[in-house]
């Protein structure tokens, strides 16, 4: 009796395996800055709570778990090829609009039938045979373990003292006389006043320009907007020498950059000299992660969806996955930017103070 029950929980944990086997294969396909906010764990939960969720479901109509394996298979499928051909390129010259997104929604939708179509036919001869199952799982194992592997790497290899790994974070658009390490009387950035106990504060320090864009390119080069050249209504990234980006890559170093300002679009040129630039103002790549982005977006404001949680965790992720490089990080938060809205985790200070957010 007791060996028969094991071999039932046996053959349930290979099935959901199985099940969760295209979530995890969008983690290998998409570059690592491109899965979400923290796939490794929420999102992979809920991959599995959706797979369960799933194989339940047609257990109690069918009666069979190699049915309802093979015909949760197939849900599964569609619902990420759902997600996943919403990334298709061709989908960036369509005009915004009800009716374009409702014919979007429908080439996506026959996309999805026509990929699970052929993963279901495909299963029922992997998952109804004990050999094809036991294949099945062996490979959803080993793709499960290559996702998780480089999260116990050691993220200090590479780290040479004649090429040190490099930080840069920006705080767009923040007051100085908001944040408590210059005087401000609301504890606002308490970590940045722990951290600048044993770092160097400069209390004169001066933009050369108002706005994102000519001050990030004075940054990034150490040049005037005069001499740059973003400046006004010139949006473009084009200066006449080298950026930091350029210079750092030139010497051996793995550079990203992650921004949440759209004035920083690398379709202005401020991808020089990155090797991966990442933004947070457009959908994650992979489904569970784009699904919950869709229904946790709201219309208040672009400011949410470039959150500095999603920011940090994609950070994370580049940095333990380039772990055999010297690396240079370059991190651009934009959430002091405007008021927040209604629905903005941040926009009651005290609330917030009271649950114990995490503050700079």
């Amino acid at each position: 009796m007791i060996k028969v029950h094991i071999y039932r929980l046996s053959r349930w944990v290979g099935a959901l395996m199985i099940l969760m086997m295209p979530f995890f294969l969008e983690t290998l396909v998409w570059p690592r800055c491109d899965v979400g906010t923290h796939p490794e764990f929420l999102d992979f939960g809920l991959a599995a709570l959706l797979s369960l969720g799933f194989l339940v479901l047609f257990w109690v109509f069918l009666r069979s778990l190699d049915k309802a394996a093979n015909w949760a298979f197939g849900a599964t499928v569609f619902f990420t090829s759902l997600m996943e051909s919403r990334n298709l390129s061709i989908f960036d010259a369509f005009p915004s609009g009800k009716i374009m997104y409702m014919v979007k929604v429908g080439i996506c939708s026959g996309i999805a039938f026509g990929v699970a179509f052929l993963a279901f036919h495909m299963a029922r001869f992997l998952i109804r045979k004990n050999i094809g199952f036991i294949l099945s799982t062996f490979l959803s194992f080993i793709i499960i373990v290559s996702n998780f592997m480089p999260t116990f790497s050691d993220a200090t290899k590479g780290n040479n003292p004649q090429t040190p790994h490099i930080i840069f974070i920006i705080m767009d658009t923040a007051r100085a006389d908001h944040l408590s390490l210059y005087g401000y009387h609301r504890k606002t950035t308490p970590f940045l006043e722990k951290l600048a106990e044993n770092a160097a504060v400069y209390e004169k320090a001066i933009s050369p320009a108002p706005w994102t864009p000519s001050a990030h390119a004075s940054l990034l080069t150490g040049l005037l907007p005069a001499e740059h050249g973003t400046d006004g209504d010139f949006l473009m990234f084009d200066p006449p020498h080298p950026s930091l980006a350029e210079v750092l890559k030139g010497l051996g170093y793995k550079t990203t950059a992650i921004v949440n300002n759209p004035q920083l679009d690398p379709a202005f040129g401020w991808n020089r000299g990155f090797d991966y630039y990442g933004v947070t103002w457009k959908a994650p790549r992979t489904s569970i992660a784009r699904a919950r982005w869709i229904f946790k977006r709201r219309p208040e404001d672009w400011i949410w969806t470039g959150n500095s949680l999603r920011t940090v965790a994609t950070a994370k992720r580049w940095w333990i996955f380039n772990c055999r490089h010297p690396k240079f990080l370059f991190l651009n938060f934009i959430d002091p930017h405007s008021p927040y809205g209604d629905f903005h985790p941040y926009k009651n200070f005290k609330r917030c103070h009271r649950k114990g957010f995490r503050y700079l």
